[in-house]
């Protein structure tokens, strides 16, 4: 899946670079995408994601200075999970919907 993403986001925005983000306590974001001045996180589960999910994600964004984030899963579409933070599914990623 990070392998669609990146050859997507290299197409889309050949300046851009990735990489995976970590704190010491253990705070991780799968996939940060630096464009420019901007950041998007980019986090992938196998279901569908939580509360927790959404929180943890939210509270590692700020720490990794991301704009926004997007959480890949397997179920179809796109939808708002909280400020800055959307569900987009696998096929919407390999096809560029998001």
């Amino acid at each position: 899946m990070i392998e669609d993403v990146l050859r997507r986001e290299r197409a889309a925005h050949p300046g851009s670079q990735p990489w995976f983000w970590r704190t010491a306590a253990g705070a991780e974001i799968d996939l940060v995408i630096e464009r420019g001045d901007v950041r998007v996180a980019v986090e992938v589960k196998t279901g569908r994601p939580h509360g927790r999910a959404v929180r943890t994600l939210a509270e590692a964004m700020a720490d990794a200075g991301a704009a926004r984030a997007w959480i890949v899963d397997q179920a179809p579409g796109i939808e708002a999970l909280a400020p800055r933070i959307a569900r987009t599914g696998f096929d919407e990623v390999r096809t560029g919907t998001p």
